[in-house]
C-alpha cells in the first residue's frame, strides 16, 4: 500500500511542476476555435466597417500616390540644377532659376496632397468609429433590462 501513495505523490509532484506547461498546452489556436487563420477575415470585416465611407480611403489613397510620385521629381531636379552649376563654363542663373521654381512647386504641391492624405484619413477613421459606436449603442439599447 505504501509503495501506491508514493506513487500517486510522485505523479501529483509531477503534476505540479508540469502545470505551466499543461496550461500552455491547453489554449487553443484559432483553428480549435473553428476559425480560419490567415484568410483575410480580418480585413473583410475592416472593410464592411468602413462601409459608405470607403471613397474617403480610395481618395487618400489616390493623394498620397500622388504626392509619391512628386517626391520622386524632386532628386532628378536637384540633379539638373547640380550639373547647370558644376558642368558650364558659367553659371546658367536663368535656367537654375527656373529649376528651383519647379522644385518649389513640386515640394508645395507634394505637401498639399499629404495634407489632403491626413484630411481624408482622419475622416475616415472618425466616421467609421461614429459609426460603430452608433451600431454598438442601438444594440445595446435592444438589449432586455434584466
Amino acid at each position: 500500500m505504501k509503495y501506491r501513495i508514493d506513487a500517486k505523490q510522485e505523479s501529483l509532484e509531477a503534476k505540479e511542476l508540469d502545470t505551466g506547461q499543461a496550461k500552455r498546452k491547453e489554449r487553443k489556436t484559432p483553428e480549435d476555435k473553428g476559425g480560419k487563420r490567415g484568410k483575410g477575415k480580418n480585413f473583410q470585416r475592416v472593410l464592411q466597417a468602413l462601409g459608405r465611407h470607403r471613397w474617403r480611403m480610395v481618395m487618400a489613397a489616390v493623394f498620397a500616390r500622388g504626392a509619391g510620385l512628386l517626391q520622386l521629381f524632386a532628386p532628378m531636379l536637384i540633379g539638373r540644377a547640380i550639373d547647370l552649376i558644376a558642368l558650364g563654363e558659367g553659371v546658367d542663373f536663368t535656367g537654375l532659376a527656373r529649376l528651383l521654381v519647379s522644385l518649389l512647386a513640386i515640394y508645395l504641391l507634394s505637401s498639399l496632397l499629404q495634407w489632403c492624405v491626413a484630411l481624408f484619413s482622419n475622416a475616415l477613421a472618425q466616421h467609421t468609429v461614429a459609426d460603430l459606436r452608433s451600431a454598438a449603442f442601438d444594440n445595446l439599447s435592444r438589449l432586455p433590462m434584466c
